[in-house]
């Protein structure tokens, strides 16, 4: 199991670019020495001057080492 929480900000003078929130979760599978299986899940909060909302991040990876 694993775990990250992060932020950004893209304030900067009269930049206003905004900030973000990233919460993800993952599981990692070792089927062996050589293959791995990851799954992570999250969370993101991306806020601007106008706008806000929630983006959700799936994303699936599988790890061959020789």
């Amino acid at each position: 199991m694993s775990a990250r929480i992060s932020t950004l900000d893209l304030n900067d003078g009269p930049v206003r670019g905004g900030k973000m929130a990233v919460l993800v979760g993952g599981l990692n599978w070792h089927w062996n020495k050589h293959t791995k299986w990851m799954l992570n899940l999250g969370v993101a909060d991306p806020r601007t001057v106008t706008e806000s909302g929630y983006v959700l991040i799936g994303q699936a990876r599988f790890q061959v080492r020789y």
